[in-house]
């Protein structure tokens, strides 16, 4: 057959790019149809430093870049601190079971929108009555139902504009209040349902999960009760978006995204009370939270620096409370100090996974300066839980140390280092938490979506480790679904209509708990049978220094599929593909006329159109 290839280049981001993760979490009641290694566990997490007051609204580190890096955008640590938190290392563990609090903001989207009982977008059906302690709740009020007499509450969500949002929700809670309260988010037709239980964490917004709405799209939550109980739910406040901080000191005010903010003007948003602070300064009120909070571990993410006259400076470091014996930047021996308790053994298990990992993925000749102890006061005020601090690498190194592949500076930069450098965090936490429960499996690859005999099937390369996979399902755009569980690696798509085109991505499942996600592949399905003239291949998998999560979210075959659908008056029909499944003969270029081969800013580096995939598609 002759076929006609066509190179697409997208070089715009469509939508706002970052990691797409899976709904899954300790909230969600199916999550974890395998198990999940730290099911029951709790962590608080800390990206460090953040937008600032001190005689002046500032960032508490300056932007550096690597020697010779041209258009890369720089590093500023209280940045890259939170991007890699909420992009990797938060997901990781909310995905093997955690409960996980952060003591800044997790949303990415300035965008915000509150719904709170009483609004003209809340409604009720079913007895419900005013709480009797009207403080506890979200602007001092908050709505009681008891779960046996059936009553729900909608928030109407009218949604900005189209984009990813976190959904968040607050409540007050007590004794008396139902452990598996449900609340449903709905997005036209698409469910995700999430079980929370209202006896504790009251008093602060609570993170659901990162769901792409429509702006146009009949967005809502509901609440309701386990039915039959002899409880009460709450209704309290609903929130999407990370929002905007306008907040004032000193005259001025801070104008930043709230997830930009530094811990010490974020955590009386989130609701922490005064009280949870003996004293106020951006170091100390990360731990007075974790304490406040309550948690089996603390993890605390940074960079490093050496002061600025070590360019080549390079490495990984831990720390951990020195108890105040005078030990500075050192290691100690844990039989004289190991404060909190259990401090010097999270810490050891998190230096040698991130050295291990980097040594293994990133770079053999990687610098491990070892588990160190110091007077941090965010380590210090640390009660009972267990902490450790990551000085990941130096953003001041920016010249590639003699022997090494990169400057430090690029590899903070890169989405690749920052993947490695989190799972890594997240498998010592596994082995400290819950020794001898398995890690997560990796990523599917190689996906293909294809029409079948009228249906669409996907199917991916088999994972090892995996037990079973998630096929999560987005019909005509990025809204997609909660994930149905497969046993096997190949998966038919229900409901799916004619002419409909439908996108998937795929998790790896095992007791571990759940992968980060593939990359988005899409197809139209033809209901006749019949083959479809085109494939469109996914070949734009770069991510690095230069393109970063938020340059290249790995679906980009959203607006293609589109496109094509919306070519000739919908006359066209298309499967589609990883370029690695071309690669690796999983689909035949020779059963379509025509393939598009979409791609995006490209490099040298990561073999654009490589020489096997140019074979393939001369053969």
């Amino acid at each position: 057959m002759m076929r006609t290839l066509f190179l697409a280049l997208l070089l715009s981001v469509p939508a706002a790019g970052q990691v797409w993760t899976p709904p899954t979490s300790s909230y969600r009641p199916d999550a974890f149809p395998y198990g999940a290694a730290l099911s029951g566990k709790r962590v608080v997490v800390s990206p460090g430093h953040g937008w600032t007051y001190d005689n002046g609204w500032t960032f508490q580190r300056d932007l550096w870049k690597w020697e010779g890096c041209g258009s890369c955008e720089g590093i500023i640590e209280d940045i890259y601190n939170a991007e890699t938190a909420y992009d990797y290392l938060v997901p990781l563990l909310r995905q093997v079971g955690a409960t996980v609090y952060v003591v800044r903001e997790i949303d990415r989207q300035e965008a915000e929108v509150i719904v709170d009982d009483g609004d003209s977008g809340y409604e009720e059906s079913g007895p419900w009555q005013a709480g009797s302690t009207p403080s506890l709740g979200y602007k001092n009020d908050y709505r009681a139902s008891l779960a046996k007499s059936g009553g729900k509450a909608t928030y109407h969500l009218a949604v900005p504009k189209d984009g990813y949002y976190w959904v968040s929700i607050r409540y007050a809670a007590s004794d008396n209040r139902c452990s598996r309260t449900r609340f449903t988010v709905l997005r036209d037709a698409v469910e995700n349902t999430f079980e929370v239980d209202q006896r504790k964490d009251g008093g602060r917004w609570l993170y659901l999960a990162r769901l792409y709405f429509a702006k146009e799209g009949a967005n809502r939550v509901v609440v309701s009760g386990p039915e039959g109980e002899d409880c009460y739910i709450i209704a309290d406040g609903v929130r999407i978006g990370g929002g905007f901080d306008t907040q004032t000191q000193g005259g001025v005010p801070a104008n930043q995204p709230r997830w930009k903010m530094a811990a010490r003007w974020y955590l009386p948003y989130l609701g922490v009370p005064d009280s949870a602070f003996p004293y106020v300064n951006d170091v100390v009120v990360r731990p007075f939270f974790a304490n406040w909070q309550g948690a089996d571990a603390y993890l605390s993410l940074h960079a490093n620096a050496s002061g600025g006259n070590m360019p080549t400076v390079t490495g990984t470091s831990t720390y951990r409370y020195n108890c105040q014996l005078g030990y500075r930047w050192e290691p100690l021996d844990p039989a004289l100090c190991d404060e909190p308790p259990g401090s010097a053994g999270l810490q050891a298990l998190v230096q040698t996974s991130i050295v291990a990992d980097l040594r293994t993925e990133w770079d053999p000749a990687w610098t491990d300066h070892g588990p160190l102890v110091a007077n941090f006061g965010e380590l210090r005020e640390l009660k009972a839980i267990p902490g450790v601090l990551v000085e990941s690498a130096f953003f001041d190194g920016v010249k590639t140390a003699p022997g090494h592949l990169y400057p430090d500076n690029l590899a903070l930069h890169d989405p690749r280092f920052r993947y490695i450098l989190s799972r890594a965090m997240v498998r010592a936490a596994i082995e400290y938490l819950a020794p001898g429960k398995p890690f997560p499996p990796e990523p599917p690859t190689g996906l293909v979506v294809r029409n079948v005999a009228g249906k669409l099937l996907a199917s991916w390369k088999a994972v090892d480790g995996a037990i079973g996979y998630r096929v999560y399902v987005a019909r005509g755009g990025r809204v997609f679904d909660a994930g149905t569980v497969a046993s096997q690696n190949t998966f038919v798509l229900p409901d799916v209509a004619a002419g409909e085109v439908a996108f998937v991505r795929v998790t790896s499942l095992n007791a571990g708990g759940e992968s980060m996600a593939s990359e988005a592949i899409g197809a139209r399905l033809r209901s006749d049978g019949g083959k479809p003239d085109i494939l469109l291949v996914n070949g734009y998998d770069r991510q690095d220094a230069y393109v970063r999560e938020k340059d290249n979210s790995r679906d980009y075959s959203v607006e293609h599929g589109l496109a094509i659908r919306a070519a000739a008056g919908g006359a066209y029909y298309f499967d589609g593909a990883a370029n690695e499944a071309v690669e690796e003969g999983a689909v035949a270029l020779s059963d379509y006329r025509f393939v598009i081969w979409a791609l995006g800013r490209e490099s040298t580096e990561h073999e654009t159109f490589s020489a096997l995939e140019q074979m393939e598609v001369r053969s």
